[in-house]
C-alpha cells in the first residue's frame, strides 16, 4: 500500500500587472480576456503537478514567453494561452 500524497497548500498568486502589446480589444472584448486569463491560471495552480516545491517568493518581474495566435482568435482564446504562458514564466508545470 503506497502512502497518502501530503495534503496540498492553498496557493495564492497576486499579479499586479499584465502587459500585452499589439492586442486591440473592445471593452467586452477586454472582459472576456481577463475572465479567460484568471480562470486558466486558477485551473494550472489547481492541477500543476509541482506547487508544492515553491516557497513564498516575490517576484519584481518576470517576462513570458511570446504568445502567437492568428488575428482573428477569440479573446477568451487569447486570455487562456496568455495564462499558459504566464503560468510558464513564474515557475509552473512546463
Amino acid at each position: 500500500m503506497t502512502a497518502p500524497a501530503p495534503p496540498l497548500r492553498p496557493v495564492s498568486i497576486h499579479i499586479d500587472v499584465v502587459r500585452v502589446e499589439g492586442l486591440a480589444l473592445t471593452p467586452a472584448q477586454a472582459r472576456q480576456f481577463r475572465a479567460a486569463l484568471q480562470a486558466e491560471l486558477q485551473r494550472l495552480a489547481r492541477h500543476d503537478a509541482a506547487p508544492h516545491a515553491w516557497a513564498s517568493t516575490a517576484v519584481p518581474s518576470e517576462r513570458a514567453p511570446p504568445v502567437r495566435l492568428a488575428a482573428a482568435a477569440p479573446p477568451a482564446q487569447l486570455g487562456v494561452e496568455l495564462g499558459r504562458s504566464l503560468w510558464r514564466a513564474i515557475g509552473g508545470a512546463r
